[in-house]
């Protein structure tokens, strides 16, 4: 088979690359396909609309972001270690208001765990919000907010966690799309 690359313009000056295969009886396959599109009324439309992914596959893909980070992190020897992202001196500017400040604390990434005396805790995360799970103890806040009172745990061994989190993303999977869980992710 010949390869045969032809760039033409369009009125938007755009250029469309259309490609013309000689099959092995020399007869133009793109010809061959024109025709048939156009003896059965078929054409092309552009793609205008993006796929909509459910809450459940979005919260799904966050986690498997996360294993994947976390999986990486422990091929190189990184473990639980968080990235600072900001230093405490550091001057910021608020995009908002433009007015500055500066940091009191370091910024740390925001993972979905913590190392606290030995142990990881850990919560699902999604756009830096904790996804509550069932049964899982919360209050409310002055302000209306829910906050989690406790945390999932597991030992400080990074492979646990990594093998905890493919579980709980293999439940979230098999959950309905529909369910109520699934409501926080927005």
């Amino acid at each position: 088979m010949e390869n045969q690359t032809e760039n033409n313009n369009n009125n938007n000056n755009n250029s469309i690359t259309t490609i013309n295969i000689k099959n092995n009886n020399n007869m133009d396959t793109s010809t061959t396909i024109l025709n048939f599109l156009n003896s059965n009324g078929i054409g092309f439309q552009k793609n205008t609309s993006k796929i909509k992914l459910s809450n459940q596959q979005r919260f799904v893909n966050r986690i498997s972001k996360e294993i994947q980070i976390m999986t990486e992190r422990m091929n190189n020897g990184i473990d639980f270690q968080l990235d600072v992202l900001k230093r405490k001196g550091d001057v910021i500017v608020n995009p908002k208001t433009n007015e500055k400040s500066t940091l009191k604390y370091d910024r740390l990434e925001n993972r979905f765990h913590q190392v606290v005396d030995g142990v990881v805790l850990f919560n699902f995360k999604y756009k830096g919000k904790i996804v509550v799970l069932p049964s899982q103890k919360t209050v409310v806040t002055k302000n209306g907010d829910v906050r989690v009172t406790e945390s999932l745990k597991c030992k400080n061994d990074i492979q646990e966690y990594v093998n905890l989190l493919d579980g709980f993303k293999n439940v979230f999977e098999g959950l309905n799309e529909n369910d109520e869980m699934f409501n926080q992710i927005s």
